[in-house]
């Protein structure tokens, strides 16, 4: 197996194993080190728990759609090195997806 394929690959399967440890194994309480982190997510517990599972939920499903588009990039015999470009991009992308929508749920469910 070539280095880029395995550097594919490896991205990927860590990419889904972070959202599924995230989802299996949310933070319990406000701290400085694990969780979704933002000013808006640790005003109070409530928040805080919303925010985290709703971000989890969300990076899980993006990475699901993530990994199925780099497999069918892959597929089609694409240069590897693109498709790997594809798939870092759509990782920060789907971070940034992640974060936004989880903000406009935090400021949801404090305006309720």
């Amino acid at each position: 197996m070539e280095v880029p394929k395995i550097i594919l690959f490896s991205c990927l399967v860590l990419f889904n194993i972070i959202s599924i440890l995230f989802k299996l194994f949310p933070p319990k309480k406000i701290n400085s080190l694990y969780g979704y982190r933002t000013n808006s997510s640790m005003k109070s517990e409530s928040t805080w728990r919303i925010a985290n599972r709703y971000f989890s939920n969300l990076l899980l499903l993006l990475n699901l759609v993530l990994s199925i588009s780099v497999l069918l990039f892959y597929s089609f015999n694409i240069k590897i090195e693109f498709v790997l470009l594809l798939e870092l991009l759509g990782f920060v992308f789907a971070l940034l997806i992640g974060i936004i929508m989880t903000e406009v749920k935090i400021k949801r469910v404090n305006n309720e």
